[in-house]
């Protein structure tokens, strides 16, 4: 097998979207291009990845399978570039930033600086409603939350400047 990591990531993003115009869109691609790499990585196996049924794709179970594969894959080799920038002595990685809908126009302001300090930290943000960005936050599947109204059930503690979960109701 002779597949990239690029062509993986158009796939992944194609499962995902279940549409080649909508993964173009989000992965900055024309669609021809999103074609052509889909048309090689499907050369490098023997059972189809998706059918085209008409204007639109349909992502075959073996397909499905392959994303979630290509999904490990692609976050195993950030990793690992992380990893090397690291032992290079520069800040690497991720951060994952969920704002409520009013921080999405705070947060480009707050973060530029971050940004530039920084370049190799990708700043990922979710901005949804402040319910599920409290949720987001609990289950920590964030670093940092933005939002308007701290909830009675945060408790602000004073020596570390952060708030803490005191009871989810």
């Amino acid at each position: 097998m002779n597949f990239t990591l690029h062509q993986l990531e158009v796939f992944r993003k194609v499962a995902e979207t279940q549409s080649v115009s909508k993964a173009s869109r989000l992965l900055f691609l024309s669609q021809p291009a999103v074609s052509i790499q889909l048309r090689k990585l499907q050369e490098q196996f023997a059972i189809p990845l998706f059918r085209n049924v008409g204007r639109s794709i349909e992502i075959t179970e073996f397909g499905f399978e392959i994303a979630a594969l290509a999904r490990h894959m692609l976050q195993k080799a950030e990793e690992l570039k992380t990893k090397t920038l690291a032992y290079q002595g520069i800040t690497a990685g991720q951060v994952k930033i969920v704002s409520a809908s009013t921080g999405k126009y705070v947060m480009p302001y707050f973060l530029s600086r971050f940004a530039k300090q920084f370049p190799h930290v990708d700043l990922v943000m979710d901005v949804s409603n402040r319910q599920r960005s409290l949720e987001i936050l609990v289950r920590q599947q964030a670093d940092f939350a933005l939002i308007s109204v701290t909830p009675e059930e945060f408790i602000y503690c004073r020596n570390c400047f952060t708030w803490f979960v005191a009871e989810m109701k």
